[in-house]
């Protein structure tokens, strides 16, 4: 039975690519390789990762099954946004392991399947409670969201596959660039909201509609963008043999990847909608 070992260009090179995405960043770390029978595969990896995306789903229809049952107690109402207090602690618990997950899948791969699905299903109940939450005025386009992000997705990876777009090392360099440089304006209007002096300024911009469509469409590009280097670990972990079980880490960070473009197109909609109304 052969066993595969990458030379030292080939590791240094995989562990670049692996480290575009948090996610999957320590995988780079391990040299173990799988034999022919048990190496990692592209259908493995397509299922698992239609796994994730089919537990977002069940977290949406779960969330709107439970919510009538959630209304009681303290009621909220202001404008279009209405909800119970029951139903926010369910979202506000769903938001909490929203951010726990992604941590425990990279400092421990191994719980990939668990804390993965977790996070999956904490996004989908996300999602409905923006239905739920907002009286469905944003239902029709929660469906657009999905429909635009699996062009989005499409149409990157035909791009991948065909070789107009490659994860080499500049293209990695720009897109974490753009990347930090948008979350680093997002934390400096924040600082700049808390101080007296600066906070008339930042809501000059926060209450222009037109820059807030310019960032969503900002971070729409960099989802996509990222998009190439989740391709690319894809490519990495089936040509290089990785083990089986790495798919699960894998599928989780193109799924990650997936969800947070979703968030950033349902967001953009969400703005041009109620510039409109």
């Amino acid at each position: 039975m052969t066993t595969y070992k990458l030379n030292q260009n080939q590791t240094q090179r995989s562990s670049t690519l692996f480290s575009s995405n948090p996610v999957l960043r320590r995988m780079s770390k391990s040299s173990a390789r799988a034999t022919d029978s048990s190496c990692a595969t592209y259908k493995g990896i397509l299922v698992k990762t239609l796994y994730f995306l089919a537990a977002t789903v069940a977290g949406f229809a779960l969330f709107l099954l439970i919510s009538p049952m959630l209304e009681f107690g303290h009621h909220i109402h202001s404008g279009i946004f209405d909800f119970y207090l029951p139903q926010m602690m369910v979202t506000g618990v769903a938001a909490i392991v929203g951010i726990i997950a992604p941590f425990v899948a990279i400092f421990a791969q191994r719980t990939a399947p668990v804390s993965g699905t977790l996070y999956t299903l904490s996004q989908g109940i996300i999602i409905a409670a923006i239905s739920v939450f907002y009286k469905g005025a944003y239902s029709n386009l929660i469906v657009w969201a999905a429909v635009i992000t699996l062009v989005i997705v499409f149409a990157m990876l035909l791009l991948f596959t065909s070789g107009k777009i490659r994860a080499t090392d500049k293209f990695k360099a720009v897109t974490l660039t753009l990347l930090l440089s948008t979350i680093g304006i997002s934390i400096l209007g924040f600082i700049a909201f808390l101080i007296p002096a600066t906070r008339g300024f930042v809501l000059v911009f926060a209450g222009n509609p037109i820059f807030g469509v310019v960032m969503s469409v900002v971070f729409i590009v960099i989802a996509a963008l990222f998009l190439i280097s989740d391709f690319q670990v894809i490519r990495e972990t089936v040509e290089n043999h990785h083990p089986k079980k790495d798919e699960w880490a894998v599928s989780f960070g193109l799924a990650f990847t997936v969800i947070w473009l979703y968030f950033k197109v349902l967001d953009l909609l969400m703005r041009i909608y109620s510039a409109k109304s």
